[in-house]
């Protein structure tokens, strides 16, 4: 007989604390004494040190040690360099450094200097001078250096204490690479070789370098921190050369990427300590920086967060669920195929994995399109042209089940139907129209707002898949705005003309209740979800690229979208996962971005 788990996939227990996100987190430590980058770091994330660097030239003999909250300058090294390397797993009281470029950058070193916690040593030089070269090790008497410039170059060379001897090479001659381990079990991960940034990633056995799974996004002069089998890739820049807050996840075989530092940084060389408990220092944004953040990773002892799951909190007697937009979400844009046909004012309708996008104007040259798109998640494909070309539609449905109602140019009570291969012009609208905007399916839908019409902008249509009724009108004037909703009976609407406002309103099947405002005025928004999770993204004037979220009371502003636009895309079904297809000021106004919200922990409510 099958059992809850069985069917569900998962049981609903109790617990004293919530399960942990098992992405791990960064946060602010105490900021280096001297802003710099380009110098290197060793030891654990609370008792750690900084040796030289650059800021901006000359180059320092600066060094200083962290204890977990502050940094403190301690003796200087003996000679000063840049763009060195060092033991990156040695402990603070047993550490050395090498390479680099010199005082007067004016070429590179092989200096090698050891630290006993208190006073440097100059030791025996590396074979071969070099700078942007990676290094691991777990002492002073312990350590490998590996690639770097000029080159890039795929030396190593290993250290016992006394001199430095020639191994085995690497597979690939790289610089400025992330590294983390000791001299018989290290990690050399992207960095740049001869074509550019890399994503390759070798392993180290104390014998030969291997080539292993490769980082999900390349980058160069990143931090890093922990040993073959748990370690850490952070910040760098990636190309053209910007600077990145990307954290990557080692475990032995794979990268997962985890939670982004605080700011994006050009590590160039600081980090230390292990794949659960590191330091990132210093780097570079605009300027050379002082800034140090503190990775926690939770321990394998943790009970983990899976989407889906639900529990209760013993001790805040509350029952609690894990998912996507069960919360306000956090979430982000990202690029995606781009439409076959530019265009602006378009509609669009459907969900990130079966859109459909339709009509549309462009200017200039100023042309009106009756083309119709559809999009599977991964490509757009031209379908059956709408019966007359139209833009500033009233759109609702799905991919295979949607509505065109009123449209320019100038005003029109045209409304078609979609049925997943053809349009067919159906009863019309009691009003002509254009600037609507729509929510609902194809049998039980909303026509709101519109310019000029006689109700200046307010007038409200029901459609139950057959006709429109004349019902009440909105409180306020909402020509081009934003709207979302399910049904003929719930949904709202936000922003819009004359003007640009803030206002807005949700529907009940019966009538308009004003609710919070948007945070920014403006119109000619792309919306989806509804009346207790909405999504408003872009608008005018000028150009937006806000993204604003409403928990059915009020908007709370979240990541923007890449490039600024309006009049793009239509009414979509999710706000965890929607569109913004076309649109105006985003060239070649065949832009397509989508939105995607990350999992969430919320309180479950009853009502």
């Amino acid at each position: 007989m099958a059992n809850y788990r069985d069917i569900k996939g998962f049981t609903v227990q109790s617990t004293s604390s919530d399960p942990v996100l098992n992405a791990g987190s960064w946060s602010s430590g105490g900021a280096l004494n001297t802003a710099k980058r380009q110098g290197t770091s060793f030891g654990t994330q609370t008792a750690g040190v900084y040796a030289n660097g650059n800021n901006p030239p000359p180059t320092t003999t600066n060094v200083e040690e962290y204890n977990g909250t502050a940094w403190s300058e301690v003796n200087d090294s003996p000679t000063g360099s840049f763009a060195l390397a060092s033991a990156s797993n040695a402990p603070q009281t047993s550490g050395i450094i090498f390479g680099g470029t010199n005082t007067d950058n004016t070429g590179v070193t092989a200096e090698s200097d050891s630290y006993d916690g208190t006073n440097w040593t100059e030791t025996a030089e590396l074979t071969t001078a070099r700078k942007q070269l990676g290094g691991s090790g777990s002492s002073s008497t312990a350590a490998l250096a590996f690639g770097g410039n000029p080159g890039p170059g795929a030396i190593t060379e290993l250290w016992n204490g006394s001199s430095w001897t020639e191994v085995n090479d690497m597979n690939t001659a790289k610089s400025n690479m992330g590294r983390f381990g000791t001299s018989t079990a290290a990690i050399a991960a992207a960095g740049t070789d001869s074509p550019g940034v890399t994503t390759a990633v070798e392993k180290w056995n104390g014998t030969s370098w291997t080539e292993v799974a490769e980082l999900n996004t390349n980058r160069t002069r990143t931090g890093g921190a922990g040993t073959t089998t748990d370690g850490i890739i952070a910040g760098g820049a990636t190309e053209p050369y910007t600077a990145s807050a990307l954290t990557e996840a080692w475990n032995g075989s794979v990268w997962t990427e985890v939670a982004d530092l605080g700011t994006a940084i050009d590590i160039e060389g600081g980090g230390a300590g292990t794949g659960t408990a590191a330091f990132i220092a210093g780097g570079y944004t605009t300027t050379e920086v002082a800034n140090t953040e503190e990775w926690s990773f939770p321990p394998s002892t943790s009970s983990f967060l899976i989407e889906g799951d639900m529990w209760y909190n013993s001790s805040a007697k509350v029952l609690k669920v894990y998912g996507a937009a069960s919360g306000i979400p956090a979430g982000s844009w990202a690029s995606a195929t781009a439409l076959n046909t530019a265009r602006g004012l378009n509609g669009g309708v459907g969900t990130t994995t079966a859109a459909l996008v339709y009509g549309g104007f462009s200017h200039p040259p100023s042309t009106g399109y009756d083309e119709t798109e559809e999009y599977n998640g991964t490509t757009w494909t031209e379908k059956a042209d709408m019966n007359a070309a139209g833009w500033q539609m009233a759109t609702f449905g799905t991919s295979t089940a949607a509505v065109a109602a009123g449209r320019e140019p100038g005003t029109s009570t045209a409304t078609e139907t979609w049925n997943g291969s053809a349009w067919s012009e159906v009863n019309e609208l009691n009003e002509a129209s254009a600037k609507r905007r729509g929510f609902g399916t194809s049998t039980s839908g909303i026509a709101i707002g519109g310019n000029p019409g006689p109700g200046a902008g307010k007038d409200t249509e029901s459609w139950n898949g057959t006709a429109w009724t004349t019902t009440t009108s909105s409180n306020t004037a909402h020509s081009d705005a934003g709207a979302g909703g399910t049904s003929n009976t719930s949904g709202l609407v936000a922003g819009g003309e004359p003007g640009a406002t803030a206002n807005t309103e949700t529907w009940d099947g019966s009538s308009w209740t004003e609710t919070g405002n948007l945070n920014t005025a403006r119109y000619a928004l792309a919306g989806s979800g509804g009346v207790t999770s909405a999504l408003m993204a872009g608008g005018a004037t000028p150009s937006k690229a806000n993204t604003e979220y409403f928990n059915g009371s009020t908007w709370t502003e979240l990541a923007d979208l890449s490039t600024a636009g309006e009049f793009g895309g239509g009414t979509w079904a999710s706000a965890a996962s929607t569109l913004m297809a076309g649109g105006y000021n985003r060239p070649p106004n065949a832009i397509v971005e989508e939105w995607t919200s990350s999992a969430t922990v919320t309180t479950v409510t009853t009502s």
